[in-house]
């Protein structure tokens, strides 16, 4: 029986937990950046360490590093920032639709609008 591998959301789990406990409770993960440089496997312990690159008054960046059997196994860089209010937005703000229970199947769609007298007549033939 093969030696099993570690999966890899688990360490990445691990790894930005370490970081968390390493920064205010003022500041939440901003970004992160994940690097497996060889599979770990299960049957020895990683280690964790992290590493303070920066603590600022916004923002504060971490490196961890997971090690097994002295070897790194996985690098992550993740950045910290404190909320800060801002008129500054980069989304769209989610429209109302319905749930998707509530939603007419696929096939009763083309039909309705193959009957819209909008249809262009090309288009009814290829939506029935």
């Amino acid at each position: 029986q093969g030696r099993r591998i570690v999966y890899g959301g688990q360490v990445i789990g691990q790894s930005l937990a370490a970081a968390i406990r390493t920064v205010p409770a003022s500041k939440h993960l901003h970004s992160m950046h994940c690097y497996f440089l060889v599979g770990g496997t299960s049957d020895s312990n990683i280690v964790y360490t992290v590493l303070p690159l920066r603590d600022g008054k916004s923002f504060a960046t971490r490196m961890v590093m997971a090690q097994q059997s002295g070897r790194p196994i996985y690098i992550m860089i993740c950045s910290f920032q404190k909320l800060e209010l801002s008129s500054l937005v980069h989304q769209s703000i989610m429209p109302l639709v319905p749930s998707p229970e509530y939603i007419a199947p696929a096939e009763e769609f083309f039909l309705n609008l193959a009957d819209d007298p909008r249809c262009p007549e090309s288009w009814k033939v290829p939506l029935k």
